[in-house]
């Protein structure tokens, strides 16, 4: 984050605080890296959301700043970010891209969505879904050709960070099927053809 940023969010916290009605501001603002706030002192569990946007994509590693957001979170604390992820891994020589274009586009740090899972199971952020989805197009014919079958979405992606042990030790890394159907027999007037639960 940039200080001009820094300096407009600053701006902007005394109307938030009035509009929450509080007597004084819950936000503090900190400059640093993603991959280490601990040295821009932020403590471990004392952070209530993190919000990011098209930021973890461009991190050379993205195991470090997935594990830093979970260490800072709070226990039901959330991590709530849109970012580019992709179907499948995005091989070396894509991700170490010499003339940054696939860079600059978000598509060489996409993030595998099978390893973000993984991931996030791996330090205790487990509890995820997606908030919003939709598939990028690769319009431009070069980049296109040069990412072949990658198809890459734009997520947002909703995460709470699970009591300690939650989980743990039930040989399961994905929920259970049980097999539950339910049917919408239309009788909300506003929504006659289908109801949208989440």
């Amino acid at each position: 984050m940039t200080d001009e940023q820094l300096a407009v969010a600053r701006q902007h916290e005394e109307y938030h605080r009035e509009k929450f009605g509080l007597e004084k501001s819950n936000v503090s603002f900190r400059k640093g890296f993603i991959e280490n706030l601990k040295a821009a002192n932020v403590e471990d569990s004392t952070v209530d959301v993190v919000v990011s946007n098209c930021v973890i994509n461009l991190a050379p590693s993205k195991v470090p700043v997935i594990a830093e957001i979970a260490r800072v979170l709070k226990t039901g604390g959330e991590l709530y970010f849109s970012d580019v992820f992709a179907d499948r891994r995005i091989p070396k020589h894509l991700q170490q891209d010499k003339d940054k274009v696939l860079f600059g586009e978000c598509l060489s740090g996409a993030l595998y969505l099978e390893d973000f899972r993984r991931l996030m199971a791996s330090v205790g952020l487990g509890g995820w879904g997606v908030v919003e989805a939709r598939e990028l197009d690769v319009e431009n014919p070069e980049i296109a050709a040069r990412v072949g079958p990658i198809r890459f979405y734009s997520l947002t992606v909703r995460a709470v960070k699970l009591p300690s042990g939650a989980g743990e030790g039930e040989g399961e890394d994905l929920p259970e099927d049980y097999g539950q159907t339910a049917i919408y027999s239309g009788s909300i007037p506003e929504q006659a053809a289908e109801i949208c639960v989440g």
